[in-house]
């Protein structure tokens, strides 16, 4: 089947009494004109002591995953 400007999108904010508060969304649109985009949007903050502290550790993982998820897809395309 060939579906256009259709999309999938999942989103998740953390619960309470974490480390950390935020929420992340990751998408996959594919427009009408056959274009696809992927989209990876994250926030947060240290919500405890204990991530005040690895607040750098937890930015360079975030920053690691999206690096990672990005080489994913894009090697996908290229199969």
């Amino acid at each position: 089947m060939h579906f256009l400007g259709t999309s999938f999108i999942q989103a998740s904010s953390v619960l309470p009494f974490t480390f950390e508060a935020g929420e992340e969304m990751f998408g996959i649109r594919w427009e009408p004109d056959d274009s696809v985009w992927y989209e990876i949007f994250s926030f947060s903050r240290p919500a405890h002591i204990l991530s005040k502290v690895a607040y750098p550790y937890v930015r360079w993982r975030q920053k690691l995953f999206i690096d990672r998820s990005m080489k994913a897809m894009l090697k996908g395309i290229h199969e």
